[in-house]
């Protein structure tokens, strides 16, 4: 259905944005150069066409010997002319045709027509349809001729057959063969309304697709119904049977525990062996670092204690109290040295076989340090900066 002509004027004037469903029915309201016109939309050439006598017919009706029967009943016969021959009196027969004997109009084997039907057949035969460009007329005209009934045309050839761009408006127009001015549309507005940006929004599963300045044009949601297939091919995946097996009912291989170290192109299995590994070195490895005796005592200490602790070359006082256990402890208060080395007399005729010190204030945590043994000292060192000032440390170590 075409689209009012003022209409599409209207959606195109300057600031519009016309819109997808605009432009179709703008270009959908004309004919194409490769549409056929149907007959109907040529002004007066159906009406102008049902009045004349289709070929079969015009044939037909010159072989057919009863065609003017009705009017030659109406004619003077031969009986007529042969009374008023005897008569003399004319007065019943003025104007009325002389009949012929039905051979004169027709003849089954010879093919004669009337003189009527002749003239009617000559009529048609010198009719033509003549189309001229400059008015953009179809007329219909006998042999002479003569224009009998004529339509129109410039109506039809109104579709659009380019566009143009005006560069002094800034716009784009629509034009038809005759180069007049259908429709345009400022240039700004039509690529504002060209897609130029498509991107997931806020919605889930929802595709904008936007304007050069951001304006949401039309959206398309997604969701597996409308992926063909998809769901199906989901389903096969996701069978049940599977999972209390392995993976798709097949074992995996490619397991195997070392410690080596992981890398990229390992897969998830051989990375995994890697991994516990490397668990099971460090289980051992604390093992022998740490072994518990009776009552979970610690006997042997190989661990460096990792506070932050500086002390000076001064000794401090260190109290103890000696119990039947052969374990002593006690705190020892010292004024930093300076140094990173802390020498802390234990008191013991050789060397601890287990110490344990912690820091007792702010002053003793600089850094990191480590615990040593002599047969004279417990030794600190730090292996960052020294501690300043009054340093605290609570002692517990066993001969």
């Amino acid at each position: 259905m075409a689209t009012n002509i003022n209409t599409i004027l209207s959606w195109f004037q300057t600031g519009d944005k016309p819109t997808e469903n605009q432009f179709l029915q703008t270009f959908t309201s004309f004919w194409h150069k490769d549409d056929n016109i149907p007959q109907n939309k040529v002004q007066d050439l159906t009406a102008t066409l049902a009045a004349k006598a289709e070929a079969a017919q015009l044939n037909g009706h010159l072989t057919d010997p009863e065609a003017h029967a009705d009017l030659f009943d109406a004619k003077a016969n031969d009986a007529d002319i042969s009374a008023v021959g005897k008569s003399g009196d004319y007065g019943d027969i003025i104007n009325i045709p002389i009949s012929f004997p039905p051979e004169a109009h027709s003849h089954a084997a010879n093919e004669i027509i009337g003189m009527e039907d002749y003239a009617l057949m000559t009529f048609v035969q010198s009719m033509s349809i003549v189309f001229v460009p400059a008015s953009a007329t179809l007329s219909l005209r006998d042999g002479a001729g003569t224009t009998i009934a004529s339509a129109n045309l410039g109506s039809l050839n109104n579709e659009g057959t380019s566009i143009t761009y005006n560069s002094v408006d800034k716009t784009l127009e629509l034009r038809n063969d005759a180069d007049e001015l259908l429709a345009s549309i400022p240039v700004a507005d039509f690529v504002a309304n060209l897609v130029s940006i498509a991107g997931w929004g806020s919605t889930p599963g929802r595709l904008q697709f936007k304007s050069s300045t951001g304006t949401v044009l039309f959206n398309v949601d997604f969701d597996i119904s409308r992926i063909n297939g998809l769901q199906t091919a989901l389903d096969s995946k996701l069978a049940t049977a599977d999972a209390p097996t392995t993976v798709r009912g097949v074992t995996l291989t490619g397991f195997a525990v070392s410690n080596a170290a992981v890398v990229a192109a390992d897969t998830i299995l051989a990375a995994a062996g890697k991994l516990q590994g490397q668990i099971n070195q460090i289980q051992t490895d604390l093992g022998t670092k740490i072994a518990l005796g009776v009552n979970s005592d610690i006997p042997v200490l190989k661990l460096e204690v990792m506070n932050s602790l500086a002390v000076t070359d001064d000794e401090g006082t260190l109290s103890f109290v000696k119990d039947d256990s052969e374990e002593y402890y006690g705190k020892t208060t010292l004024t930093a040295p300076g140094g990173t080395t802390i020498n802390i007399p234990h008191g013991l005729p050789g060397v601890p076989t287990w110490v344990n010190v912690v820091a007792a204030n702010a002053a003793a945590l600089p850094g990191q340090f480590a615990v040593s043994c002599d047969a004279t000292n417990i030794i600190l060192t730090y292996t960052g900066s020294a501690p300043a000032g009054t340093l605290e440390y609570n002692l517990s170590y066993r001969s």
